[in-house]
């Protein structure tokens, strides 16, 4: 009986050993800039593309990609489901913001714009990157939002 006890006391210790060596040991995060026609990107030639993602700290929200004939139109709500902006990213690079609700800063709303331009256009930027298998947009090096493909 005791025997048995210290193979249990031996196998916690070990995995408990595990768990915190783990926990502590530092993780390399691979990065690269993301473009639409990236095979590990998010973004692809699906009709129709779902996101959840968060902006800052506090905004959690999805965003519905739709291809259109003439770019994408992407609706982001919030975890609710209230719809927060309705834009195009047109394929010539313009952005037409067709509903933005009236809470919402234009310094925000406008990052979101970015991004999302960003994201869908043909050549790669700096501000898009991949980290952890989450898409995160870059301000003055500093991310301030990320997404992730649902």
């Amino acid at each position: 009986m005791i025997l048995k006890n210290k193979k249990i006391v031996t196998l916690l210790c070990l995995a408990l050993i595990a768990g915190i060596s783990s926990f502590l040991l530092p993780t390399c995060a691979s990065e690269k800039s993301v473009t639409a026609k990236d095979p590990v990107s998010f973004a692809d030639d699906a009709k129709t593309s779902v996101f959840y993602g968060a902006y800052g700290d506090d905004l959690q929200f999805k965003a519905i990609a739709v291809a259109e004939q003439d770019g994408k139109r992407v609706v982001i709500m919030s975890d609710l489901g209230v719809k927060l902006q309705d834009m195009k990213i047109k394929n010539d690079g313009k952005t037409d913001i067709y509903f933005s609700i009236a809470y919402m800063p234009k310094e925000t709303s406008d990052v979101f714009s970015s991004f999302f331009k960003d994201y869908f256009s043909e050549t790669a930027t700096a501000k898009v990157k991949l980290l952890n298998n989450r898409v995160y947009y870059f301000e003055n090096e500093t991310p301030v939002l990320w997404v992730r493909k649902i």
